[in-house]
Formats: C-alpha cells, structure tokens, sequence
C-alpha cells in the first residue's frame, strides 16, 4: 500500500495540484487590478476575482506542503516481513532472532 500510495502521490497527485495552483496563480495575476468583484456572504466586505483565486493558491500551497510532509513517512518501507513459524522470505540473519 505504501508504494502504491507513494506512486500515485509524486506521478498524478502532486504534480495535478501545481498544474491547478499554476493555473489559478496565472488567473490570479490577470484579474488582480479588474474591477470585477467576486461576491461574499456577508455583503459588507467584497473581493476581486484575483483575491479569490490567490486564497485557492494558499490553499493549494497549504496541502501540498501537507502532502510533501508525508512522503517521508510513507517512504519506511518494510521490505522484508517474515511469515509466522516458516522464515519464508526472511533473510538468514533474521530466521535466527
């Protein structure tokens, strides 16, 4: 599971996530000076297109950093796990502990 999760992470997932951070912080660039604001909940504090997208771009920046902290963690692979009682796949250094 390991290896597999750590795969998937550094071939699709991170790099699918600074594709979207690289494309929103470009969006966030072009629509920092418009006039166009985006809505808010409250009514009573209104933001521009390119302040909605650099907070994606913080999120973004946020997980990655999550996600990057975790490789480490994920990388303690356990090669080699004997099987109870035969010493199948266990070195000989191991079938005498």
């Amino acid at each position: 599971m390991h290896i597999a999760a750590y795969k998937i992470w550094l071939e699709i997932t991170i790099p699918g996530i600074e594709k979207l951070r690289n494309t929103w912080l470009q969006k966030a660039t072009i629509h920092e000076s418009s006039e166009d604001r985006a809505h808010s909940f409250h009514g009573c504090n209104t933001l521009t297109v390119g302040q909605e997208f650099s907070g994606y771009v913080s999120q973004l920046d946020h997980g990655l950093k999550a996600i990057k902290n975790t490789l480490p963690h994920c990388r303690n692979w356990h090669w080699v796990e004997p099987q109870f009682g035969t010493g199948i796949n266990t070195p000989p250094v191991m079938r005498k502990m």
